[in-house]
């Protein structure tokens, strides 16, 4: 789930989400650690309100090749089950990965990675266990 961290850059970045590339269709697929994932189309409200996956693997977020996404933070507040998150660089290499769990009150917690990226992926928690050094994320038409 995404949190302005700093207002008017924010909501331009979160604008700029729809300009990236994101796979065809919802749901689409992407390529992860030599395996084919199902992924939903990420927004704004991100897995907000869901009861789950609809059968997908994971949630795809896909900015803008170029987009500063340093001032783009994920929390967990109005989302009723733990997630994990991992986040990939223009290039696909991981950038990092985090688990978030459940946020009952303000203020919740917030998740970003050290360094910028282009996609970000939220799946079940213990989806990224498999990764290994090297994997890397294949979005279709970026």
């Amino acid at each position: 789930m995404i949190r302005p961290a700093v207002g008017v850059a924010v909501l331009l970045g979160l604008l700029l989400i729809g300009c990236g590339k994101p796979p065809v269709g919802a749901p689409g697929t992407v390529g992860l650690g030599g395996e084919t994932w199902t992924v939903l189309e990420g927004s704004e409200d991100g897995m907000r309100g869901r009861t789950g996956f609809d059968g997908a693997d994971a949630m795809l977020f896909a900015f803008a090749d170029g987009f500063d996404t340093r001032g783009i933070v994920w929390v967990m507040d109005g989302v009723a089950f733990p997630l994990d998150i991992a986040w990939f660089d223009q290039d696909g290499a991981l950038v990092g990965t985090a688990s978030m769990g459940l946020c009952r009150a303000a203020p919740c917690p917030t998740y970003a990675p050290d360094r910028p990226y282009r996609w970000a992926l939220e799946a079940p928690v213990g989806a990224f266990d498999r990764l290994r050094p090297g994997d890397r994320l294949a979005v279709p038409d970026a």
